[in-house]
């Protein structure tokens, strides 16, 4: 065991947020969007963020030239340190397969409920432990992925993803103030079904709907799209979501 000096509250409270960005062809995808988000998240929960666009940019792309790979998985962390911020960065392989895409994702139900009022869930911040907790303890009994409700019993996200659910005539995805992270891909794919005419609706989602649905995925701006073969026992098709996978083009 060895000896690590620190100070500051980043990582004496886990005081930060961070952005997971993915790298493809030695190009960080939709790095103003994360920008975005890191800058409005900083502001609203006092994070010092004393550079610009183009400065973020001129640092990614800084650290894509260091590596020799050219497809991989960018995390950009800010937190805070008194009345400054400090950030560091780690980068890692992306290991969804083709096989993972063509079987779909197992998802288990968490018995742990989200607090629709913590600002937390509504940022991407270094207090992780719960859902990463969550995620192993799934994966170690043969899932891919964890899922959350709220206190008053709605639908809000995976520990990694956002959720969308088809039933025969509407897409519905859980309400951002139900305790839920409005990912990057989530919003990309509600303004893209919205543009194609599809029905889709922002609403509390039951635990019975969650059941009742004919298809389901999950997103995130690693994942792109990603079919739910399970739920628990329940078995689900995916018909609709391989033709909307092409529609969108993700």
């Amino acid at each position: 065991m060895e000896r690590v000096e620190v100070r500051g509250e980043g990582f004496l409270f886990g005081y930060g947020i961070f952005e997971t960005i993915k790298i493809e062809n030695k190009v960080a995808k939709n790095i103003e969007l994360h920008f975005k988000r890191l800058k409005n998240s900083a502001e609203e929960l006092g994070i010092f963020l004393d550079i610009s666009f183009d400065e973020f940019s001129n640092i990614i792309n800084s650290e894509i030239e260091k590596l020799k790979e050219r497809d991989f998985i960018l995390r950009f962390s800010l937190i805070k340190d008194g009345d400054k911020s400090k950030y560091f960065i780690n980068s890692r392989k992306n290991n969804y397969s083709l096989e993972k895409y063509e079987k779909g994702f197992k998802l288990k139900i968490s018995e742990i409920k989200r607090n629709s009022s913590s600002k937390m869930v509504y940022h991407k911040t270094l207090n992780y432990m719960e859902n990463y907790m969550e995620l192993m303890s799934a994966k170690n009994l043969g899932y891919d992925e964890v899922i959350f409700f709220n206190e008053n019993g709605y639908l809000c996200e995976g520990a990694i993803s956002n959720i969308f659910l088809i039933f025969e005539n509407m897409i519905c995805t859980p309400k951002v103030e139900n305790g839920l992270l409005a990912g990057i891909k989530r919003d990309e794919i509600i303004k893209k079904l919205k543009s194609m005419g599809e029905n889709l609706v922002e609403k509390d989602i039951t635990y019975d709907m969650v059941f009742s649905a004919q298809e389901i995925f999950v997103t995130n701006s690693i994942l792109g799209i990603m079919k739910v073969d399970t739920i628990e026992d329940k078995k689900y098709t995916f018909k609709k979501i391989e033709k909307l996978k092409k529609k969108l083009k993700s």
